[in-house]
């Protein structure tokens, strides 16, 4: 038995004969044999990648897998703690614009509410039949100091003739009043309004329970008089 083998290295050729001539004999056999395209492919980029990788031992091809889902994975999350970062941002500053709009609106308000309380002014004219007797008031009844002695005056029941006091002239049943009172060079005093009913005669507390709602200043303090005191935190301007 006679074996040869023939490499074909033209990708072109289809067709290979084989003569076989037997010259003791005087006998000749020839075949033919057809090579498909498919066993002579040309060789594409993938085919070549795929050929290295299968190359290759399996713990090198799991890691070069593991790698490539690691970078693939490493990219992703970059990608959202950017997104995150910048919609965290976006938030904080909406935020911070929010806050300073609430912040305007409440001043806004509050100085809305306290302009309106100028449309409530009232006209406050001092009642002479009321005052202390140390209690001097200007010809016009619109202020009054306190002075060194007491005045002969009448001692009528709506006097104060322990307490240094004075009433307004008019008095309110019911609705909005404002006024503003200036003090000064005094550093003890108490304004605020009472009922007209509350007693006038000896050393009256000025609290809610004897008719008297008022604020005072006293040692530095303001403290709105009621039971018990409560200091309010005011400053003067």
């Amino acid at each position: 038995m006679v074996t040869t083998a023939v490499i074909i290295r033209d990708k072109y050729v289809r067709n290979v004969s084989c003569s076989v001539n037997n010259t003791l004999l005087g006998q000749e056999k020839e075949t033919v044999i057809f090579i498909p395209e498919s066993f002579m492919p040309s060789a594409s980029p993938w085919m070549v990648a795929l050929a290295v990788i299968l190359t290759t031992s399996p713990w090198m091809v799991s890691m070069a897998v593991i790698l490539a889902v690691f970078i693939i994975f490493m990219a992703v999350s970059i990608c959202c703690i950017k997104k995150l970062q910048r919609e965290k941002k976006i938030l904080s500053g909406e935020k911070e614009v929010e806050q300073e709009e609430k912040e305007i609106t409440q001043q806004l308000q509050e100085e809305l509410r306290w302009r309106r309380t100028y449309l409530h002014a009232a006209d406050v004219v001092l009642d002479p039949d009321t005052a202390h007797p140390e209690l001097f008031l200007s010809e016009d009844r619109r202020s009054v100091r306190r002075g060194p002695y007491r005045q002969r005056v009448p001692d009528n029941p709506e006097r104060f003739d322990s307490q240094p006091c004075v009433l307004g002239w008019e008095s309110f049943a019911s609705g909005k009043h404002y006024w503003e009172v200036e003090v000064e060079n005094v550093m003890v005093w108490t304004v605020g309004v009472c009922r007209h009913s509350v007693e006038r005669k000896g050393e009256v507390l000025l609290i809610p329970q004897n008719g008297f709602w008022t604020l005072e200043m006293f040692g530095n303090q303001y403290r709105a008089l009621s039971s018990p005191e409560r200091i309010l935190p005011l400053k003067e301007s």
